[in-house]
């Protein structure tokens, strides 16, 4: 019961480079037929000639002179070429010594198919004027036409919806009941034999264990749902690129929440300066602006517009240095006008990290180290800056909160699940921003470089966590779960916008998938438990069996009809003005 679906790799706008072209003279490989293709142009012809087949065995005021050598003729074909994706699979599992669900399909269609023309050749089904009846147990064309063309058109429901693979309970179930349905046809055909029934009743009693017991609704119904389930979750902006994930995602305990981008705004502004004593303020700005404007972090960027917006244009910078995750240094020289003249005056500056000053043996004055504490303490990122061998100020930088961001951490919450705060903030900033939000001081894992995030992820999954990773600006770490903006390669679920609030619904669309894959299991499961006891007792006739089937196929696939109904409930949004969160 496994599928799959092609993947597909696109190449940067600006690549023009053909793969043969890479490659040099190799020529380039034929692109492989589309799946969904392939069944259809099966599917097609098997229905054509299946569809008078199984008319004339259920209506016999149709079946005219010789009706059954016509019926013979044209279930061949189904039975023999529409089939033979069952039976493949099914060699392909036994030399693997793997018993799969196609074997019973292949067995079923393969025993009603020759049941059915040992009966024309020896028995009274050859006679011109013969008249099949439901039970009569002497031909099974029907069945051997019928199953496979409804069997081929499940599947191409399944490659349609672009399934990977059949979600493990359905693989485990199918995989568990296939020995069992075949050790109870095998023992209701000796038993049949066993006991004076006739050839034709005990093989008629064994084909309907075999397609009683056949696990074809599990396709069709999972596959239904997770269709739904997809439908819903593009409806909210997100692209599902497996749908078989959701119920997996469903999974999902503990949601890992980056700053920027998704608690935050991701837009970082300068909000506060604090100098030394002492020290101008103004120049404090130049000197830590003309820095900062070289460097491509976030905080270094709002510290440089900030400078701009105050000081006009921004002295040039020597030997500059970024040092990543620590901060950034340089020489900054400026014309300082005089009595005597202009003097060109240059000062050694740092502008990062405290860790940067401590490298430095550069101690933060009493005051200075209260204003960062505070600011840390609101969540808010302090930067000390220091030239000379001496600090100076502290500039204290902001990201202003999502509006709405703590009413989606208690949706998340009351869904059950933990949210954890990755960042990249040093301990105390980090535990500040999550007081804001809702989230405990447990739940912060701080001073996490981007490239480490994939690290702590994996230390949660090994503590037994399913993990859920959004991330408002990248998408680098392998989680169970990855809710991205952008197409985020290599994901499960990919939110193609950055809105936290449609994060806390598509986790919650995933559980309510889950919990209705459950129920479609246990709803396919259902009618074959009733099926096979009657058709042990030799009460249900083959084709009776897969109408039965066919039935259920359909009515469990109707369980995924709510969630395309169902409402989006998007999180209560703050009426605070982004502005006024911060400051």
């Amino acid at each position: 019961m496994t599928l799959t679906a092609p993947a597909v790799a696109v190449a940067p706008a600006g690549d023009t480079a053909t793969p043969a072209a890479a490659a040099g003279s190799q020529p380039r490989p034929a692109a492989e037929p589309d799946p969904a293709r392939r069944l259809r142009e099966r599917l097609l012809p098997c229905a054509v000639l299946a569809t008078p087949v199984v008319a004339l065995a259920v209506l016999p005021p149709w079946q005219f002179p010789n009706w059954q050598w016509i019926s013979l003729t044209l279930a061949a074909p189904v039975a023999g070429w529409g089939a033979w994706p069952f039976h493949r699979a099914a060699l392909s599992g036994l030399r693997r010594g793997a018993v799969t669900a196609d074997l019973l399909v292949s067995a079923a269609v393969t025993a009603a198919f020759a049941w059915s023309v040992h009966a024309l050749l020896t028995g009274p089904a050859g006679a011109p004027d013969f008249v099949h009846r439901s039970g009569g147990g002497h031909l099974h064309l029907a069945l051997a036409a019928g199953l496979p063309t409804f069997l081929l058109a499940v599947r191409l429901l399944e490659a349609g919806a672009g399934v990977r693979r059949v979600p493990g309970p359905a693989e485990r179930l199918a995989a568990a009941a296939v020995p069992a349905v075949l050790a109870l046809a095998v023992a209701t055909l000796g038993f049949r034999l066993g006991s004076d029934a006739d050839a034709a009743t005990a093989v008629a009693a064994a084909v309907a264990v075999l397609v009683a017991g056949c696990p074809c609704a599990l396709g069709l119904a999972v596959v239904t749902v997770l269709r739904a389930g997809a439908g819903h979750a593009a409806r909210l902006g997100l692209h599902v690129a497996d749908p078989a994930a959701l119920p997996a995602a469903g999974r999902v305990d503990t949601v890992v929440l980056d700053r920027a981008g998704t608690l935050t705004t991701g837009r970082t502004s300068l909000v506060e300066v604090h100098p030394a004593g002492g020290v101008d303020e103004e120049e404090v700005l130049l000197l830590a602006g003309a820095i900062a404007e070289a460097a491509e972090h976030p905080v270094a960027r709002a510290v440089a517009e900030a400078a701009r917006a105050r000081c006009g244009e921004l002295p040039g910078v020597a030997e500059f240095d970024e040092l990543a995750g620590l901060g950034v240094r340089g020489i900054v020289a400026r014309i300082v006008p005089g009595p005597g003249g202009d003097t060109v005056v240059a000062h050694a500056v740092l502008v990062g990290r405290p860790e940067l000053l401590d490298a430095h043996d550069i101690v933060l004055p009493a005051p200075l180290a209260a204003a960062a504490d505070a600011a840390r303490a609101a969540g808010r990122i302090a930067v000390p800056v220091a030239w000379d061998g001496h600090a100076r100020a502290v500039l204290v930088v902001a990201d202003a909160i999502r509006p709405g961001a703590a009413a989606v951490v208690a949706r998340l919450r009351s869904l059950g699940l933990a949210p954890v705060l990755v960042t990249a903030d040093d301990a105390a900033t980090a535990r500040g921003l999550a007081a804001r939000v809702g989230i405990g001081p447990d739940a912060v894992v701080a001073e996490v470089p981007p490239a480490g995030r994939a690290a702590a992820v994996r230390r949660l999954q090994e503590r037994g966590r399913v993990v859920a990773l959004v991330d408002g600006v990248t998408g680098g770490a392998p989680a169970d779960l990855g809710v991205v903006p952008g197409p985020g390669a290599g994901r499960a679920v990919t939110l193609l916008r950055a809105d936290l609030p449609v994060a806390a619904e598509a986790l919650r669309l995933a559980r309510r998938t889950l919990a209705t894959v459950r129920v479609t299991l246990i709803g396919a499961v259902a009618p074959q438990v009733v099926a096979l006891p009657l058709a042990v007792a030799g009460l249900l006739d083959p084709l009776a069996a897969g109408a039965a089937a066919a039935l259920s196929a359909l009515l469990v696939g109707a369980a995924g009809l709510p969630l395309r109904y169902t409402r989006a409930r998007p999180a209560a949004v703050s009426t605070v003005p982004p502005a006024c969160t911060d400051r």
